[in-house]
């Protein structure tokens, strides 16, 4: 018998077969969308949604959106010119000179009083133009009037015609917060005495880009308003400006030959840069906007307002004027159909069965979308595929719920079985409406319950198909099971499970899984914030109803727990060359202790020791002191002293400090939402035999009232400089003392040195 060391192979050993792949379990798949791609060999002029990147019917000649639209909202890609967006904040500014914000909860425009309005006031317009707004500002183009129509040579008609060119010639900024007026924005007057600002954009880093139609200039001014020069070339007449959010400017100039809008692009620096061939083609570097704008400039603010507008339509005007009625939509907008073709999709199997496709979109009435595939084990070209490709049709996909929401269809692929896959996907609307293709799904290689039943059912090639085809009705609901259970793990994951309602449900899973710990959930958090919550406090619940466990949640709630880790000292690191003797020694690294935030009563009790103590502040007799009980005929008072019968006043020593404690956080939790959580906090965390109360701390220290130094009282870093007219005198406001009226004239380590004699005064 030979022995065979372990970890060696004998040279006559029979060399292991590596075994041929197997089918898998369950089928695998392959996606189509736009974020992993189409794969698309012919597009087929169809369409790709800014944003989203879906496949829709492309738009009808004539009906796409142009940068030069006369509403200066280039194709719908920005606010328009007399429109300027902060936020979910809306500005408009009317043909009356009159500045207006958006209400949502009346659905229509509000006048800002003592804004705007026809004169040549420091707050009014004469001729106004384009608005922007960045960084809480608002900025307002005002042409002013050139005097062309005053005519005479009379000395005061020439006198006014000069004045009104200099007046509100100007791009006028205005605070979002009370609508101060901060100033005026103005090139330099030795290059540029006159000047008519059209329209204003602003890019992220807060410069302002005004077009300038008297001088065929764009100039551009930094965040804090100083001119810094023009920028691009000689434009005819730039109407309209947009900055997206790579710093490319967007200029619509007049076309001097053909007198039609036309669109220019540049660099931050005037370098002319190629247009983008069509609108589509520039929305992915704007950011979308929360409502819409149509062709004509109607204000689409639906998406803006509250559940019951006053408002019937949502529609506004140029002017804000609430439309009665939604304008009518062109006869066709969407071409009537199309088709795309994508492939080689490879299985790595040759032979493969491939299974079904399944589509995700939006099928509005009277759309449908044909699927046809072609399967081959070998990959040919497009040009190949033309010619000899035989293409089984799916089962038509057609609208089964209404036009807005999600749509998903499936269906069986009949193609020969082969190794690559081609997809051929025809699209039909009704030239208003077009089907919307997000998604693509091609399950492969087929696997039925066929093979768990007999040969016999499998032995002809017709009937077996039949039989798969026919038991895959089953195995996909059966599939759709086992998938969910599958993923049952990620259901009781605090950053996985659904934190929205579904169906009918009361309560979303979030909030059900933390039911199991014992917690509740602030529905005013935001995701992320209930996420984490619950993540971290199920790892305390071994600690529940503990001084420890109820200071780790405090810890949790404030925020605080992971200061530990941020705010940690780090140790120096070590010199490779020995330090001289001389060198003070290093200090030890002391790792930040997060505030105790509780104050265990019992641990106020000034007990006297036996032959050390001393009755004093920190020894004294319990009784009056400690409960303030009455003494009948002795110190019993109206107002002043407790009438109490139990228990007796030997055991108030121990009794009155005993299940209590004392909440110490910050005062900003005075406010009513903040203040319901730690309340909710509380009562989940304390035993129910426990009284609690809650100290709010302010930074501040106060002799015999707040001077508990890690509790109560907290060092604040308050600020050196208060501007006059803008801060109340109050705990958060100290005035400085005043400067010495002789200053010292010599301070080491500023203007005097050792060893030299100081100068005489």
């Amino acid at each position: 018998m030979s022995t065979i060391t372990a970890g060696l192979i004998p040279p006559n050993a029979p060399q292991r077969v590596p075994a041929p792949p197997q089918l898998p379990d369950d089928a695998l798949s392959l996606l189509l969308n736009a974020r992993v791609g189409w794969r698309m060999l012919d597009d087929g002029g169809l369409r790709k949604t800014p944003h989203e990147g879906d496949i829709t019917l492309p738009w009808f000649a004539g009906s796409a959106r142009d940068f030069g639209e006369p509403s200066g909202s280039f194709g719908g890609l920005c606010t328009p010119l007399q429109v300027a967006a902060a936020g979910n904040s809306l500005y408009l500014l009317d043909a009356t000179t009159q500045l207006r914000h958006f209400d949502p909860c009346c659905c229509r425009f509000v006048t800002i009083p003592c804004t705007g309005g026809h004169g040549g006031g420091g707050r009014q317009l004469r001729n106004p133009g384009g608005i922007a707004t960045h960084g809480g500002l608002l900025y307002v183009c005002d042409s002013g009037r050139d005097g062309l129509t005053i005519n005479g040579s009379d000395p005061r008609r020439q006198a006014l015609r000069e004045r009104l060119r200099r007046e509100n010639h100007r791009v006028s900024v205005f605070l979002l917060n009370g609508y101060a007026l901060r100033g005026h924005l103005r090139p330099a007057a030795e290059k540029y005495p006159h000047w008519k600002p059209r329209a204003v954009a602003c890019d992220a880093r807060g410069g302002v880009w005004v077009t300038d139609i008297a001088n065929q200039r764009v100039h551009h001014f930094s965040a804090n308003g100083h001119w810094r020069g023009t920028r691009g070339p000689l434009f005819n007449v730039p109407l309209y400006i947009a900055v997206d959010r790579c710093g490319v400017i967007y200029v619509v100039d007049l076309d001097p030959v053909h007198n039609k809008p036309r669109l220019q692009t540049m660099h931050a620096d005037g370098a002319l840069l190629p247009p983008p061939a069509s609108v589509e083609a520039a929305a992915e570097r704007f950011d979308a906007l929360p409502f819409a704008v149509l062709a004509d400039g109607t204000l689409d603010l639906r998406t803006l307002c509250s559940e019951n507008p006053c408002a019937a339509s949502g529609y506004f005007d140029d002017d804000g004027e609430p439309l009665s009625a939604a304008p009518p939509a062109p006869s066709q907008i969407y071409e009537v159909d199309g088709h795309f073709l994508s492939g080689p999709l490879d299985s790595g199997i040759l032979d493969c069965q491939w299974h079904r496709i399944a589509l995700q979109g939006l099928m509005p009435a009277g759309c449908s979308i044909l699927a046809e595939t072609f399967c081959a084990n070998e990959a040919y070209s497009a040009a190949q595929i033309d010619g000899f490709a035989q293409w089984q049709a799916l089962t038509v996909a057609l609208p089964r719920n209404s036009d807005k929401t999600p749509w998903s269809w499936d269906g069986l692929i009949r193609s020969p079985p082969g190794r690559y896959l081609w997809l051929r996907m025809s699209l039909r609307g009704t030239g208003k409406t077009t089907p919307t293709l997000r998604a693509a799904e091609i399950e492969f290689p087929r696997i039925t319950s066929l093979r768990y039943l007999p040969a016999v059912f499998a032995s002809e090639p017709v009937s077996a198909d039949f039989t798969a085809r026919f038991l895959a009705l089953y195995d996909t609901t059966t599939r759709s099971i086992e998938r969910t259970v599958d993923n049952l793990a990620s259901w009781f994951d605090p950053m996985s499970t659904p934190a929205k309602a579904v169906g009918g449900a009361t309560v979303d899973f979030l909030t059900w899984l933390a039911s199991w710990v014992g917690l509740s959930l602030d529905r005013g958090w935001s995701e992320a914030r209930r996420r984490d919550y619950l993540r971290r406090a199920s790892q305390l619940y071994d600690l529940h109803g503990t001084p420890r466990g109820l200071h780790e949640m405090l810890l949790l709630l404030l925020g605080w727990r992971d200061a530990a880790t941020r705010y940690s000292h780090r140790p120096a690191r070590r010199r490779c060359v020995e330090t001289p003797r001389n060198c003070r020694p290093v200090p030890a690294c002391i790792p930040y202790q997060p505030p105790p935030l509780l104050l265990e009563h019992f641990r106020l009790r000034r007990w006297l020791q036996l032959g050390t103590g001393r009755l004093g502040e920190q020894a004294v007799l319990w009784g009056r002191r400690i409960v303030n009980r009455s003494q009948l005929d002795t110190n019993a008072r109206t107002n002043r002293t407790l009438l109490l019968t139990t228990p007796d006043a030997a055991s108030d020593p121990v009794l009155v400090h005993a299940n209590r404690i004392t909440v110490f956080v910050p005062s900003r939790y005075r406010d009513q939402a903040q203040r319901r959580s730690l309340e909710q906090l509380l009562r989940s965390e304390c035993p129910a035999y426990v009284q609690y109360d809650i100290e709010y701390v302010e930074p501040r220290m106060r002799i015999g009232v707040q001077s508990m130094i890690g509790l109560d009282a907290v060092i604040g870093r308050l600020p050196q400089g208060l501007p006059l007219g803008t801060t109340p005198l109050g705990t958060a406001s100290i005035l400085s003392a005043a400067a010495p009226a002789i200053p010292p004239a010599q301070r080491i380590g500023r203007n005097a040195r050792l060893g030299t004699p100081p100068p005489l005064n």
